[in-house]
């Protein structure tokens, strides 16, 4: 009997001591000064199998919705896979048409960054806030269009 005390007290130090101890990184951000995001994308775009050191992901959320159109935010992140810190790349403003070739009016925001309609109709209509990258750069590689688009069937989905 002593001998079961022992080994269920010894498993609850052990368990208690592994339990309060973890990881803790205290800076979230990623240093986007000596990373060249553009050169990395390229790379990533040509190679085989991509890297593992980066991952990018959009996150959208919807600003306004109406009839026959959303409006959409979407944040560009870059993800830092080794030591889990993330920046945002870009944010831009998209108007979203319910079909495809939809004639509605918009307004486009004061931006730095040129207009662009992507692929599947969607339209960059610009955001007053200014980034390090443009949205029409990061959004011609492929990853980031397919996190884009992930991201943006996701929302209009709920």
């Amino acid at each position: 009997m002593k001998l079961i005390k022992r080994i269920i007290l010894f498993t609850l130090v052990i368990i208690g001591t592994f339990s309060f101890t973890g990881l803790e990184i205290k800076d979230k951000n990623l240093d986007l000064k000596d990373l060249d995001v553009i050169a990395l994308l390229s790379k990533q775009q040509l190679e085989c199998r991509p890297s593992s050191k980066f991952m990018y992901y959009v996150d959208t959320e919807i600003l306004k919705k109406s009839r026959g159109y959303s409006l959409i935010k979407a944040n560009v992140y870059i993800y830092e896979r080794a030591t889990g810190k993330y920046s945002l790349l870009a944010t831009e403003n998209i108007f979203s048409p319910f079909q495809k070739d939809a004639i509605l009016n918009y307004e486009l925001a004061e931006s730095n960054c040129n207009t662009k309609q992507l692929e599947n109709g969607d339209k960059v209509i610009g955001n007053k806030e200014n980034s390090k990258y443009c949205f029409n750069e990061l959004i011609a590689y492929k990853t980031v269009y397919n996190s884009y688009i992930t991201s943006r069937n996701k929302l209009l989905e709920k």
